[in-house]
Formats: structure tokens, C-alpha cells, sequence
């Protein structure tokens, strides 16, 4: 992706609103966060379709929000020449999605732990729609919180027909992420737990420290607690953003171990209207590559 198509892009989205009101494709039909108040009012609606990304198929048959059709968590990462986490080729996606019961023209709302529902929706944004999709805050917790039924009856209906319109632009390789990583208008973001960043911690085969210049904002802070599967408020994630270095008209691009485990981090630059990319490869590809790396809390802190 050339300087010239990213400044275009920064153009485009200053003037667009915030916090999922539009997106690039038109005016949303959906909000991109939404509570279990909002969703009990339309669970009913004939144009939603509610998703369970969960772990395992029993967690779901123990009790699912009513009428939820399922989707696992595994089936949204691949290996793909040896690197983990990351996300499959869009006909594989495609048929994941449809089996659940996704079709054009539907509004869809996922839930489960953050980081796989986060991944549910940064697939769907690749594959182009994302405009329709949105996440239940909090998850199941906050639904029965809320007072709201569960149920153990298998829902979904029929599989779907779901044409889609992919965007791999959203999805950035190690050389794109290479050429950016002194530019003015990109800010990195580092989604990991901070040993890992400052490089007390490495896994094995894995590089320690970081992308140079890449800033530190670890996804589990981006919750509000460590037991909750709420987002914190509105105010206080862009604060983080912020404090990150994501001020401005500057572009965001996160990355985490995982292609996988940087998608909340995603989401959430996406939901708070950033123009987002993601290094899918993250940092199993970064060592693979053995790229150059920094090492200590302080790496990058200056833009």
C-alpha cells in the first residue's frame, strides 16, 4: 500500500462520523457495540441473526442466548506457512459463516469471550461485512445479568447464501509493516501483555522485545475488569488510544502473538472510528522473519 493511497484514506475518514455511525460502505444498519438491552428488544427481529463464537460445541449446548447459531473460535484461525493464529482464505470463512446462517441483506450480532467475538467481527469486516455486524457487550454474562433467558435448543435455522466483498487491504504483511514503522502518519500498536512487549518474555522461537516504534496498549486493558467481558466506556478507550499515540488522522495498526489475539485490539480501533489495519502474522511471523526488534517499556514512547 503506497503513502499516496494511505493519505487519500486519512482524508476520507476525518470526515467520517465516529463510533460505527458510518462506515466506508454507507450509513450502518447496525451499531458495531451494542448491550443486551438493545438485543433482547429485537431478538425476535426476522433480520438478525445472533452467533455464539465459543470454544467448544458443549459450552454451547449447556446454554446459548435463544435462538443462537454457533460458531468456533478454532475455525477462524489458521496455520498458514508455519506462523499460527491466523485467519483462513475467504472461501473457508465464508463457509463457517453461512453454516451459522449468515445471508446477505441480515444484521448480525456475535458474542462470546471478547477476543473470539472480536475475531468473528474483524472476519466479517475483511469479508466486507462488517457494516451489518456488531458485538454483544459483555457476552452471555451480561445477557443473563440483564434478567434475559438462555436456552439449550439448537438454533441458526438453515444455512445461508453470503456473497461477499473481501477487503485484504485491511490485513497488512511484515514488509508493508516494515516501511511504515518510522512514518509520521502510522502509529503501531503492540497488543500484548507488557513482559512481552519490553522483552522479559519470550516464547520459544520467538524474537523478544518488539516492533520498533511500535507503542504498548495490551488488549486485557481495554476491559473493564479481568472478569468482565464488557469494553470500558467510550471515553476511556480513546484515552488509551490517545495516550497510545493514535491522535490525529493517523492510521492504527495493531498486532499481537497472534493474528488472533490482536483482534480486539482491532475491534476496538474500528469501533472508535480509527482507519485500522491488522498485521494478521503478528509476532510469530515478525521472529519467523527475524526482523528487527526493540526491547524495554520505553521503546517507541516518542512520535
Amino acid at each position: 500500500m503506497s503513502r499516496t493511497i494511505l493519505v487519500a484514506a486519512l482524508l476520507f475518514f476525518a470526515a467520517v462520523p465516529l463510533m460505527g455511525q458510518q462506515d466506508r460502505d454507507g450509513p450502518r444498519s447496525i451499531p458495531i457495540l451494542v448491550t443486551a438491552e438493545w438485543l433482547a428488544e429485537r431478538l425476535d427481529a426476522p433480520d438478525l441473526i445472533v452467533v455464539n463464537v465459543g470454544e467448544s460445541r458443549e459450552e454451547y449446548d449447556q446454554g446459548h442466548i435463544p435462538g443462537a447459531s454457533f460458531v468456533s473460535a478454532s475455525s477462524l484461525t489458521a496455520e498458514m506457512e508455519g506462523v499460527p493464529g491466523m485467519l483462513p482464505r475467504a472461501e473457508m470463512l465464508v463457509a463457517v459463516f453461512a453454516q451459522a446462517g449468515l445471508r446477505n441483506n441480515v444484521r448480525v450480532v456475535l458474542y462470546g469471550a471478547p477476543v473470539s467475538a472480536a475475531r468473528a467481527w474483524m472476519a466479517l469486516d475483511y469479508l466486507g461485512y462488517g457494516i451489518n455486524v456488531s458485538v454483544l457487550d459483555g457476552g452471555l454474562a451480561a445477557w443473563q445479568a440483564a434478567g434475559q433467558p438462555i436456552s439449550t435448543e439448537p438454533g441458526g435455522g438453515i444455512s445461508g447464501t453470503l456473497s461477499i466483498a473481501p477487503q485484504p487491504e485491511r490485513i497488512v504483511t511484515a514488509d508493508w509493516l516494515v516501511e511504515q514503522i518510522m512514518e509520521p502518519y502510522t502509529v503501531i500498536i503492540d497488543a500484548r501483555p507488557l513482559n512481552e512487549y519490553t522483552g522479559e518474555v519470550a516464547g520459544d522461537g520467538l524474537l523478544a522485545g518488539h516492533v520498533p516504534n511500535a507503542r504498548h496498549l495490551p488488549s486485557e486493558d481495554l476491559l473493564a475488569s479481568s472478569d468482565d467481558g464488557r469494553l470500558l466506556p467510550e471515553e476511556e478507550l480513546r484515552a488509551l488510544f490517545e495516550a497510545a499515540g493514535a491522535v490525529d488522522d493517523k492510521i492504527v495498526v495493531v498486532y499481537g502473538s497472534t493474528g488472533a489475539s490482536a483482534s480486539l485490539a482491532y475491534y476496538v480501533s474500528r469501533l472508535l472510528g480509527y482507519e485500522t489495519y491488522i498485521y494478521d502474522g503478528s509476532w510469530y511471523d515478525w521472529s519467523a522473519r527475524n526482523l528487527p526488534t526493540q526491547t524495554g517499556e520505553d521503546a517507541g514512547a516518542s512520535r
